[in-house]
C-alpha cells in the first residue's frame, strides 16, 4: 500500500496524543540493548559545575518589549540535511515518518534576540531566565489566540523534550507545562540557551511509540556528567557508559507519575530518557536500543533520514527557501473520513475539511510533501514542497494550486483567498514549490496533514 494517510488520523498523531500504538507503517527499529553493556568513561572535559548564579545577578528576559523580524536569517544549506542523520532508517522500504526540525539560533538572529541577555557576565544562567527565553522566543511572538490549531503548540513548530523546550509523548497541555520542563542548566548541566537546532521524529518500539530526539549545539560534557552524578537514588539515578565518542546517561524509561516533570530528565509521565552527551550533539530517546540506533545512524552504520531520497529532497527545497522550522512528511494527504471519530468538535473539523476538498480539483499524484516557516526580504511567510515522479507532474500542479487557493478554505471556514495575502508558486525540477504569506503563518505546520489545502486525488487501488 501506498503512503497515503487521511486528515483526522494524522491530527491525532500530530496533534493531540502523538501515541498511538496501532500505528503502522512506523519506524520500528530493532532492539540492540548495548548500551549498558559499556563501560563508562568520565568526560575528558570533566570540571565541577559552577555554583548556581543568584538569581537576581542573571538578566530577568530580553530588553526589548515585543519581538519582531529585524534581520534576514543565515544561510540554511545543509542544516535540515545535517540533522537528518541522527534519526535511523532501519528498513529499505519507506515507512510513514514525519521529522520536525527547528533552528533555534536561526530564528534569534532573525528576531534579534541574544542569548547571552539571559545569562550573567560569567555565562550562567537559572532556572527563571531560562523561563523567560522560553516564553520570549518559543511561545510570545506569533501565538494568536485566533487560530485554527486544534490545542496549543509552539508557533516554532514541535521540538523534543531534550531541548528542555518541547513537550513528551502524549502531552496535550502547553505553555505552563513548558516552563515546569525539568531540562535546565541547574538539572542537568544544559538547557534550552545551549541548544542551536533541533529534530525530532515519532518511532515505535516493540510497538510502544517514542520519540527520536537529536539537538545541535555547544554542551559541556563534564557540566552534564557532575549534573547527572548528583542524582543517588534508585529513582533518578542514572546508568553510565560510553561509546564512539559520546557519554550515555540512561535514566528508568518507565512510566512512574510520582516523577512527574522531575528532575534531572523525567517528563509529564515520570518516564526518563537515555542521553547520548558530547560536545556539538545530544540525542535522547526512553529505549537505550533506540539511541544506540541513533549513534549508529549519525556514524553511517545503519541508513538514516538522510540517506532517503525523499526526505533529503524535500530538506534541500525546505533549505533553499530559507525555511528555519519544517515539517517533512514521506507521505501523501488524501481525503477519507475516519469512521472512529465521535468527537463533536472534531467531527465538525472534519465536515469542514472534507467539504472545502470539493471546492475545487484535488492535486494530482504527489508522493511526498513538507511545510516549513521562513524570513525573506519581504517578511514572514510558509514554505510548501511537494514531491513528484516526475517535473511534468509538478508543472501540472501549479494551476490546481491556485485553483485551491482561490476556491477553498481553511478548517475554521475562513477562505484561503482571505487566509493568503499573497503567494508565489514554481517547479524545480520534480517538485513543486510555494511561498505563502499571510495569517497562514499562524499555523504552518497544519499543512501537513491537518489542513484541505493540499489534498490530493486517491489512486485507483485506495
Amino acid at each position: 500500500m501506498k503512503s497515503k494517510w487521511s486528515l483526522f488520523f494524522m491530527s491525532l498523531i500530530l496533534v493531540l496524543v502523538l501515541c498511538l500504538p496501532s500505528c503502522s507503517g512506523m519506524n520500528k527499529t530493532p532492539a540492540t540493548g548495548r548500551i549498558s553493556d559499556r563501560p563508562y568513561t568520565r568526560p575528558t572535559d570533566f570540571m565541577p559545575t559552577s555554583k548556581t548564579p543568584d538569581p537576581r545577578s542573571v538578566p530577568a528576559r530580553s530588553t526589548r518589549d515585543k519581538l519582531e523580524v529585524v534581520a534576514m536569517p543565515p544561510d540554511m544549506t545543509g542544516r535540515i540535511v545535517g540533522m537528518l542523520k541522527a534519526i535511523p532508517m532501519d528498513t529499505p522500504a519507506l515507512p510513514k515518518s514525519t521529522v520536525f526540525f527547528v533552528d533555534h539560533a536561526a530564528w534569534c538572529q532573525a528576531l534579534g534576540v541574544n542569548r547571552h541577555d539571559y545569562r550573567d557576565s560569567q555565562g550562567n544562567t537559572n532556572f527563571e531566565s531560562e523561563n523567560f527565553y522560553i516564553e520570549d522566543v518559543v511561545i510570545s511572538p506569533y501565538d494568536s489566540p485566533d487560530s485554527t490549531r486544534l490545542v496549543w503548540s509552539s508557533w516554532l513548530g514541535r521540538s523534543p523534550f531534550i531541548s528542555g523546550m518541547g513537550l513528551s509523548l502524549g502531552v496535550m497541555s502547553g505553555r505552563d507545562t513548558l516552563k515546569k520542563l525539568p531540562v535546565r542548566t541547574v538539572n542537568i548541566g544544559y538547557g534550552p540557551l545551549d541548544v542551536d537546532r533541533s529534530i525530532l521524529s515519532l518511532t515505535l518500539y516493540q510497538d510502544t511509540p517514542s520519540f527520536f530526539e537529536a539537538v545541535q549545539g555547544v554542551f559541556e560534557t563534564g557540566a552534564i556528567y557532575q549534573a547527572a552524578a548528583n542524582f543517588q537514588d534508585g529513582a533518578h539515578s542514572a546508568i553510565f557508559s560510553s561509546r564512539d565518542g559520546f557519554d550515555i546517561y540512561s535514566w528508568d524509561g518507565q512510566e512512574d507519575y510520582a516523577r512527574s516533570l522531575n528532575a534531572p530528565v523525567f517528563d509529564t509521565a515520570g518516564r526518563g530518557v537515555t542521553l547520548a552527551v558530547r560536545p556539538s550533539h545530544i540525542f535522547g530517546n526512553q529505549q537505550p536500543a533506540l539511541v544506540d540506533s541513533m549513534i549508529d545512524a549519525y556514524q553511517g552504520r545503519v541508513k538514516s533520514a538522510a540517506d532517503n531520497a525523499w526526505f533529503t529532497a524535500l530538506a534541500e527545497r525546505m533549505e533553499s527557501m530559507g525555511a528555519m522550522s519544517a515539517a517533512i512528511a514521506d507521505w501523501y494527504l488524501v481525503a477519507q473520513p475516519n469512521p472512529d471519530i465521535t468527537d463533536r468538535y472534531l467531527l465538525q473539523r472534519e465536515e469542514i475539511f472534507m467539504k472545502s476538498v470539493a471546492t475545487a480539483p484535488l492535486l494530482g499524484p504527489y508522493v511526498a510533501y513538507a511545510a516549513g516557516l521562513g524570513v525573506d526580504e519581504l517578511g514572514m511567510f510558509v514554505s510548501l514542497a511537494l514531491l513528484y515522479n516526475s517535473p511534468e507532474l509538478a508543472g501540472i500542479d501549479i494551476e490546481t494550486l491556485e485553483t485551491r487557493l482561490a476556491e477553498g478554505y481553511n478548517t475554521a471556514s475562513r477562505p484561503w483567498k482571505l487566509e493568503v495575502e499573497s503567494y508565489e508558486i514554481w517547479t524545480e525540477g520534480n517538485v513543486l514549490c510555494a511561498k505563502l504569506r499571510g495569517e497562514v503563518i499562524g499555523y504552518w505546520d497544519y499543512f501537513i496533514g491537518l489542513e484541505p489545502l493540499l489534498v490530493r486525488a486517491s489512486d485507483s487501488n485506495e
